[in-house]
């Protein structure tokens, strides 16, 4: 989905009683991640949408780089929580493609209201432009590329 290779090796996911208070965490450069067995964030579904989305922070520099890229052209700048509502969304979207009557876990707990990656403002205000924007892509429409400039044009507007 964010178009960037699959490692060839694969990526170990530890499972412990604890974690952290999101119940699941990486260490991202690690290929590291470790996903508590004891919590109610992780039961169902929502314990693979959390290996996907812990998973997917593996790639933050390259994603990081991709939308800086963007911004630089567009002479914008990128919303810090933008990459963590991507990972949101995104794992969501995947374990929707399983079962879809699955709720994302930032639905079920409510997470778009809250301040995500040290931003100053709720990521409700990026769901939308996910929705418009992110998910056409992760349906197959259009490209990364296409889908992370218009992302990030549309995230500095709504950031501002």
């Amino acid at each position: 989905m964010y178009g960037i290779p699959w490692p060839a090796s694969g990526y170990p996911v530890h499972i412990s009683s604890y974690t952290n208070f999101g119940g699941a965490y990486s260490v991202g450069g690690a290929n590291f991640v470790v996903v508590s067995s004891t919590t109610d964030l992780n039961e169902g579904l929502h314990g693979l949408e959390t290996i996907v989305h812990e998973g997917m922070h593996q790639w933050d520099g390259q994603i990081f780089a991709a939308l800086g890229g963007h911004a630089r052209v567009l002479k914008v700048a990128v919303p810090t929580d933008l990459p963590h509502a991507m990972i949101f969304f995104t794992a969501g979207e995947a374990v929707r493609r399983i079962d879809p009557a699955y709720v994302p876990s930032a639905d079920a707990f409510e997470v778009w209201p809250k301040k995500l990656s040290g931003s100053s403002l709720p990521a409700q205000r990026l769901k939308p432009l996910l929705q418009e924007i992110w998910k056409p892509y992760l349906d197959g429409r259009g490209t990364r590329d296409e889908a992370l400039a218009a992302l990030v044009a549309r995230a500095d507007a709504v950031s501002r």
